[in-house]
C-alpha cells in the first residue's frame, strides 16, 4: 500500500497591521443658527466611540457620546438676546482624534412699534399698535387704567389692542408701553383726555354725603363706615369669612388710584371678603355708586340697604341697589325685600337688566327712593319700580324708616353658589369709584 501525503513545512501567513489612528469624520464642520435659535443637526461618523464637548451655554446636543458608526446629533441652540454675534465651537474627541464644529448665531434684534404715540377717547375706547420684531418679546407698563392684549408674541408682525376706560379724573393722564425683545426696547406713548362724568341725578336733590375713595391711608375711612365680621353664612349658605379690612397680611379693603378695592382672596382654607355699613342712615334719598364688578364662578357683589335700627328679616324690609352672581355674568338686579314680598315666598318684587361691560368697566348704579315709589337705575336707565301701596300696612311698605348703606363681596350661597364655585377665579376684585347720597 502506497501512501502519499501533503504539506508545507511554510509558517502561517501573518494578520494584517492594525490601523494607527482612529478614523473620526464631523460634517458640516461649520452651522449657522437664527437669532430665534432652534435645532441643527450634524452628523458623527467613527470607527470607535465618541464624546462631545461644549464651553457654551446657549448650546446643547441631544447626545453627550455615541457608539462606532454614523450618528446624527441634533444641536439645540438658545434664543440670541445679547443683542451681538456670537459663536462657538462644539469638540468631537474619539480616542487621541478631535474634530470641531463652529456654531455662529446672528445677533442682530430688530423691534419696530407701527406708532410711537396713540391717543385713546376721553369716554374710553382702544386704539391698535403693530409690533414687528425677529424674536419674540413682551410688552408692559405700570399704567393700571391701561389694558392690552396680547401681553407678548413670537416673532414676526403682531397688532396688539390697547383699551382704556372713560377718563372721569380730572385731568389729562399718559403713559408708556415699554415693548422688550431681547436687549431692544421700543416704547409707545398712550394719551387720553378727560371727559365729566355723565349726571344721572333727578332734578331737586343735593348731595348731603359721599365717599370719593381718595384717602391716602389706603384704607376705608372708618368714620364712615363700620365692618361686619363673621363666616356664619348671613342667612344664605354662604361660604366667605367677613374681615375686618385686614387680618394679618391679608388685606381684603384698600384704596388704590381713587378706588376702593373689595378683595374676596382663599387664605388657607377660608375665602376673605368684606361686609362694611355706612355709619350714617338716611329716609328717602338718591343713592349712587360708579362700580365695576368682579367675574368668576361664586362671585357676589352687592351693594343694598338696611334699616338702621334693623330687628328682623323680611318685615323690617331691604333695598337692594345692585346684585349680580359671576355664573350670570353682566346680568344686574334690583329687588325690594319685605314681609309681603320676598324671595322665601317666591313674591319678591324686583328687575333685572344686562349691561355687557359691568365685569370690565365702570356703571352707576342706583336707587331713587321716596315717600311714593322705589326705582332701580343703572347709568340713568329705570329698569325697576314698586310702588307704595298707601295702605299704611308695613307688610307691604316697611320703607319709611332710615336706612343705610352696604357694600359686600360673597362667596357661594344659595344665589351666589347656585351653580357651584370656581375657586381659580380668586381672587376677586370689586371696585368702587364712589358712594354718593343726595336728598331734597
Amino acid at each position: 500500500m502506497l501512501l502519499v501525503g501533503c504539506g508545507s513545512d511554510d509558517p502561517s501567513p501573518e494578520p494584517p497591521p492594525l490601523p494607527t489612528e482612529v478614523y473620526l469624520s464631523v460634517n458640516p464642520g461649520e452651522l449657522a443658527s437664527p437669532l430665534s435659535g432652534g435645532s441643527l443637526s450634524i452628523t458623527v461618523i467613527s470607527g470607535t466611540s465618541w464624546e462631545v464637548s461644549s464651553g457654551a451655554e446657549w448650546l446643547s446636543t441631544s447626545a453627550k457620546s455615541g457608539g462606532a458608526g454614523n450618528v446624527s446629533v441634533s444641536i439645540t441652540v438658545a434664543a440670541n438676546y445679547t443683542g451681538a454675534d456670537r459663536s462657538a465651537e462644539l469638540t468631537f474627541t474619539a480616542g487621541s482624534v478631535s474634530k470641531k464644529c463652529t456654531v455662529s448665531q446672528d445677533g442682530e434684534i430688530t423691534l419696530s412699534l407701527g406708532s410711537e404715540d396713540i391717543t385713546i377717547r376721553a369716554d374710553g375706547g382702544s386704539q391698535n399698535v403693530t409690533v414687528a420684531s425677529n424674536m419674540e418679546w413682551a410688552v408692559s407698563t405700570g399704567a393700571t387704567w391701561l389694558t392690552f392684549s396680547p401681553q407678548s408674541g413670537a416673532a414676526g408682525n403682531r397688532s396688539i389692542s390697547v383699551s382704556a376706560a372713560g377718563n372721569y379724573t380730572g385731568a389729562v393722564r399718559t403713559a408708556e408701553l415699554t415693548f422688550t425683545a431681547g436687549a431692544v426696547t421700543r416704547k409707545c406713548t398712550v394719551s387720553q383726555d378727560f371727559t365729566e362724568l355723565p349726571n344721572y341725578v333727578p332734578d331737586g336733590y343735593s348731595i348731603v354725603w359721599q365717599d370719593e375713595f381718595e384717602s391716602s391711608s389706603r384704607m376705608p375711612d372708618m368714620q364712615k363706615w363700620w365692618y361686619e365680621t363673621g363666616n356664619h353664612g348671613w342667612g344664605n349658605n354662604e361660604l366667605e369669612n367677613y374681615i375686618a379690612g385686614a387680618r394679618g397680611q391679608d388685606t381684603c379693603a384698600l384704596i388704590s388710584d381713587g378706588v376702593l378695592k373689595i378683595i374676596a382672596k382663599k387664605v388657607g382654607s377660608e375665602v376673605l371678603s368684606i361686609r362694611m355699613n355706612t355709619d350714617e342712615s338716611w329716609t328717602y334719598g338718591y343713592f349712587e355708586a360708579r362700580m365695576k364688578l368682579p367675574s368668576g364662578r361664586g362671585t357676589w357683589p352687592a351693594f343694598w340697604m338696611l334699616p338702621k335700627n334693623f330687628q328682623n328679616w323680611p318685615g323690617d324690609g331691604e333695598i337692594d341697589i345692585m346684585e349680580e352672581v359671576g355664573y350670570d355674568p353682566n346680568r344686574v338686579s334690583s329687588t325690594i325685600h319685605c314681609q309681603a314680598y320676598n324671595h322665601s315666598k317666591g313674591t319678591q318684587k324686583g328687575a333685572s337688566r344686562f349691561v355687557a361691560t359691568a365685569q370690565t368697566d365702570f356703571h352707576i348704579y342706583a336707587v331713587e327712593w321716596t315717600e311714593d315709589y322705589i326705582y332701580g337705575l343703572v347709568d340713568g336707565v329705570r329698569y325697576f319700580t314698586f310702588e307704595n301701596d298707601k295702605k299704611g300696612n308695613n307688610d307691604t311698605w316697611p320703607f319709611n324708616v332710615p336706612f343705610y348703606l352696604k357694600l359686600n363681596l360673597a362667596w357661594g350661597g344659595d344665589w351666589g353658589g347656585a351653580q357651584g364655585v370656581d375657586e381659580s377665579v380668586l381672587p376677586a376684585t370689586y371696585e368702587i369709584d364712589y358712594v354718593r347720597v343726595y336728598q331734597k
